[in-house]
């Protein structure tokens, strides 16, 4: 079955699912300008807070969409999003050290927000915004490529966004 031939409704699923203590949320799509598109979103539910999508789906019926996709090859869209205290990032790290403050006279400027692009790395970009109390950042990784859906679909893409997460992020 290809992805064009599903109904609307059955293009976007979301399901939650916890790892240790924490409770994350999966959203597939399917379809769209290119019918052979699978957009996957991985979060933790609270880096959303009110703007969290309603869950939809289960885990295992979106394993399944993917399943019926296996050996197929599509362009695929990660993102995973974070949020995070502003005093937990590493000093040194690359969110971290682009904050400044400048300030003359009344006027001010303040860095609130960034795009780093990496080459050579699964994750292809980070995005990040202070919140509107500059005491959380807004965090977005994300990848696109074109390849094969296979068994591993999904716990390679959640593997591959928790390390790039701790090693970029967090300095780990």
């Amino acid at each position: 079955m290809k992805i064009s031939d599903r109904s609307r409704l059955d293009r976007e699923r979301i399901a939650e699912f916890t790892r240790g203590k924490v409770v994350h949320s999966v959203r597939l799509e399917l379809g769209g300008e290119d019918p052979n598109h699978l957009h996957l979103d991985l979060y933790k539910v609270k880096s959303l807070g009110e703007a969290a999508p309603v869950v939809n789906s289960t885990i295992e019926e979106i394993q399944k969409m993917l399943n019926d996709f296996r050996g197929a090859k599509a362009t695929v869209h990660f993102a995973g999003y974070y949020l995070v205290p502003r005093d937990k990032l590493p000093g040194n790290g690359l969110i971290r050290s682009a904050f400044f403050s400048v300030a003359k006279g009344d006027a001010s400027i303040t860095a609130a927000g960034g795009r780093y692009r990496i080459e050579g790395s699964p994750v292809q970009s980070i995005d990040w915004n202070l919140d509107d109390d500059a005491d959380n950042v807004q965090i977005t990784l994300t990848s696109e490529y074109f390849l094969d859906i296979d068994e591993n679909f999904f716990s390679e893409a959640y593997r591959i966004f928790d390390s790039a997460f701790k090693v970029l992020i967090l300095g780990e």
